[in-house]
């Protein structure tokens, strides 16, 4: 069986993942810290420097479309080291011609790439995890992977912002171009005993390959009502946009542009305790995945829905520290049942289809919950989002029963 006698604490590889993709996620914050200075230094448009969070949304959307063509090609742990080096290929290619004075569509499409290629990441990670951890262990490899990346965001953003402006662009960059190459070597030290259970399924036809993912959540109960929980979240969770969230700070709150960092500061330090939290309680959230995601999901509506309502600086940076251990717990339960529930020759696939709905809706999202905003008040979109949060808690409750998952002895 896939993942026997490997606990975490003694596995080699899962811990090279976990180094290999921490760095991977330092530097992609960093090298978009980097490149936003530089578009924003040469144009001196915000517009053109908003282009590129616009950009890789737009690639990584693309990207999940493609996913199962790739997924069926090559194994998880060749699509994380063919991924990275070329990621490191393409990021060194552009560090050299950024010199010569290059054109903003040309910068874009190099990010555009890069993003492109990072879009296979996420699945083809979340798919192996399962491979390298024992099934009663999930609960915790998830919670140590959730709160080590919202660590590295974290202080990614503040190093990056740090970095640029004392040490440039350019040697920023450098650093990015390091840390990749870390993660392509980190990665290449995970090993897979049971290879062969790990090959992906080759249907007869590209239409059979394109739509396994899809069959795959759409057959299976569990996953099927996950996926519509992560629908109704998704839609919420434009109002965490930074831009909402300034509005936030200053027409509801009447604060300046540093409250509205300290809020960001203050969810991120709530994530990462949510995420410690679970790794305490891991065997309790493995056991009880589906008590985890309502309790969650209502915390969390509850908690927003306070946000959107009580005009007070301390109270919303105190409620943006407890909503995070509601959302990572929330969000760890659902991801172990997906792993859990999901055949594994067709994870990295399910969860590409995963990823292309929450990056479809969440565009669409920003767009409603900034209509409301400034149609009603940006008070108005959190009381939505805590409404939409509750809707979702409330699918979860009702079936519960599919989340109970049984770990082996």
């Amino acid at each position: 069986m896939i993942g026997e006698n490997r606990k975490i604490g003694f596995n080699t590889s899962f811990r090279s993942l976990w180094f290999g993709q921490s760095m991977a996620n330092l530097g992609d914050v960093l090298y978009i810290v980097a490149i936003v200075a530089i578009i924003y230094n040469s144009t001196n448009s915000p517009a053109s420097a908003a282009l590129v969070p616009f950009t890789s949304s737009v690639a990584q959307l693309a990207s999940g479309l493609v996913a199962p063509m790739v997924l069926d090609r090559f194994g998880l742990r060749k699509i994380l080291l063919l991924c990275q080096g070329l990621k490191t290929f393409v990021l060194l290619t552009l560090y050299f011609m950024l010199s010569t004075g290059l054109s903003l569509p040309v910068i874009l499409s190099f990010i555009f790439l890069i993003s492109f290629i990072d879009g296979w990441t996420t699945p083809a990670r979340q798919a192996l995890i399962p491979a390298l951890v024992m099934k009663q262990e999930l609960s915790k490899a998830n919670a140590l992977l959730s709160s080590t990346d919202q660590a590295v965001f974290l202080l990614g953003w503040s190093a990056g912002g740090v970095s640029v402006a004392s040490l440039g662009s350019y040697v920023t960059l450098g650093i990015t171009i390091l840390l990749f190459s870390l993660s392509t070597v980190s990665i290449l030290k995970v090993k897979i005993r049971d290879k062969e259970n790990l090959e992906m399924e080759t249907s007869t036809s590209l239409a059979e390959r394109m739509k396994e993912g899809w069959s795959e959540i759409w057959h299976k109960r569990a996953l099927r009502t996950t996926t519509c929980m992560d629908i109704v979240e998704t839609l919420a969770n434009g109002v965490w946009t930074g831009a909402l969230m300034l509005v936030f700070a200053r027409e509801f709150l009447g604060r300046d542009e540093s409250f509205w960092g300290f809020m960001n500061t203050s969810y991120y330090i709530g994530t990462i305790s949510g995420g410690l939290l679970a790794v305490w309680a891991s065997k309790w959230l493995n056991a009880n995945l589906g008590k985890a995601i309502v309790i969650g999901g209502l915390s969390m509506s509850f908690f927003t829905f306070l946000f959107s309502q009580i005009p007070v600086p301390w109270v919303a940076l105190l409620l943006c520290i407890t909503m995070g251990p509601a959302y990572s717990i929330r969000d760890i339960a659902q991801i172990t049942i997906f792993q859990t529930v999901t055949d594994e020759r067709r994870m990295a696939k399910a969860y590409a289809a995963r990823n292309t709905i929450v990056y479809s809706l969440f565009g669409l999202s920003v767009l409603a919950m900034g209509a409301v905003a400034e149609s009603y008040g940006v008070s108005a979109a959190y009381l939505l989002a805590a409404i939409l949060y509750f809707l979702s808690a409330a699918i979860g409750l009702f079936a519960r029963s599919l989340f109970q998952v049984k770990n082996p002895a």
